[in-house]
């Protein structure tokens, strides 16, 4: 069963790659991750986030005085929304980078795979829960460009 959920997500990614101009990042949400609402920004996040112009990890000062909070578009198999996301460095911990996407406890279950999508500017959060995901592929249209249009 897990392997076809692998699939199912993987058939996902690669159609949103075939479609779309875009750099993925993939998260394998944990129970941790949804309990304490944090997602650590490692290097590849960091990296689109820079290249998006809209954080850089090393200038925020800790705690949360120096987060940036923007809203970016949620996709899901349930629908589009904007969600506030939070991009900071805690002020324990040596203020290793973490991301914060409000009410993702509330949609995602341990396990799930979340994509943080980079196009040009643009920075979108993607839900995969395993089921009905390829609705979503068709959700990104009016987000990223289509790698057949000029």
């Amino acid at each position: 069963m897990k392997h076809d959920a692998d699939l199912m997500e993987q058939t996902v990614i690669d159609d949103i790659l075939e479609r779309y101009r875009v750099e993925l990042v993939t998260v394998r949400l944990s129970a941790t991750m949804l309990k304490k609402s944090i997602i650590d920004a490692r290097a590849p996040i960091q990296h689109g986030l820079r290249h998006a112009g809209l954080v850089e990890y090393s200038h925020l000062r800790q705690g949360l005085e120096g987060r940036i909070q923007v809203a970016i578009p949620f996709i899901s198999r349930t629908g589009v929304e904007s969600r506030r996301a939070s991009f900071y460095r805690p002020k324990s911990k040596e203020g290793d980078p973490r991301v914060w996407i409000e009410k993702l406890s509330s949609d995602a279950m341990p396990g799930d795979l979340l994509l943080f999508a980079f196009s040009g500017a643009r920075v979108l959060a993607i839900l995969l829960r395993g089921r009905d995901d390829a609705s979503v592929v068709e959700r990104l249209e009016p987000f990223l460009p289509n790698r057949f249009e000029q």
